[in-house]
This record gives structure tokens, C-alpha cells and sequence, in this order.
């Protein structure tokens, strides 16, 4: 045997914070929260990022934890009669 190789199928891909994202529009994201979101409106941003819910995928389920919603935001709702969750 003069050579020998094996190849290996690969796909293009990178990552991204949800910061950086912002603004981006993706053809297709996997959200991964870690261990939760840690600051206002992070989930909302991260799960935004692509056109169809068909086109997000989560790394692991989201837990109530993961959603946070800044106490400004829920304060301006209660004041102008909109539905405001916990």
C-alpha cells in the first residue's frame, strides 16, 4: 500500500452568543441556554433569530427560569391593562 485516507463528512457551522445575534436573521439556530438565561429578554432574542419556529431547535427544554422579563417592562404592561404573567 503506497497511501491510505478517510474522509470525513463535515458541515459548515459556527457559533454565536445571543448578543452577537441581535439583529441577525438566521436560516436555521440551535438555542442552547446553558444553565438559563441571565438577563432580561435573552430567551425572546435567541428563539427570534430565525423566521419559523420549523427552523429553531432547543438543546434542552426551557424551564420557567429561562424566561425573565424585566420588572420595567411588567410595571408599563400592568399600567396599561395588558396581560402580564409571573
Amino acid at each position: 500500500m503506497v497511501a491510505r485516507y478517510t474522509q470525513l463528512p463535515l458541515m459548515l457551522a459556527w457559533a454565536v452568543t445571543i448578543h452577537k445575534a441581535q439583529g441577525k436573521t438566521l436560516t436555521r439556530a440551535t438555542v442552547d441556554l446553558g444553565r438559563g438565561a441571565f438577563a432580561s429578554g435573552q430567551a425572546h432574542v435567541a428563539a427570534s433569530r430565525v423566521r419559523s419556529v420549523e427552523d429553531l431547535h432547543l438543546a434542552a427544554p426551557l424551564r420557567p427560569g429561562n424566561v425573565r422579563c424585566d420588572p420595567v417592562v411588567k410595571a408599563f404592561y400592568r399600567e396599561i391593562g395588558g396581560v402580564v404573567g409571573d
